[in-house]
């Protein structure tokens, strides 16, 4: 996942497009999705569901709150 949006910025955003990627990343929120091109749904909503996993996951272990620190 951190190759893909290292390469997004690196490669493939246009300064408007990473602007408006980053301030969604931030809030973290998948109503903001319609916000990014057809191009960058594509990662954010893998990168929202990954993190979900992760809560699923650790909410098993009592520590889903973990996943909270690692956004």
């Amino acid at each position: 996942m951190i190759s893909i949006v290292d390469d997004t910025y690196d490669s493939y955003g246009t300064t408007k497009e990473l602007t408006k990627d980053t301030d969604v990343i931030q809030k973290w929120d998948i109503k903001e999705i319609d916000r990014l091109p057809d191009y960058m749904k594509i990662s954010y909503k893998a990168l929202l569901d990954l993190y979900e996993d992760y809560e699923k996951e650790m909410s098993s272990n009592g520590k889903s709150h973990l996943v909270y620190y690692a956004k």
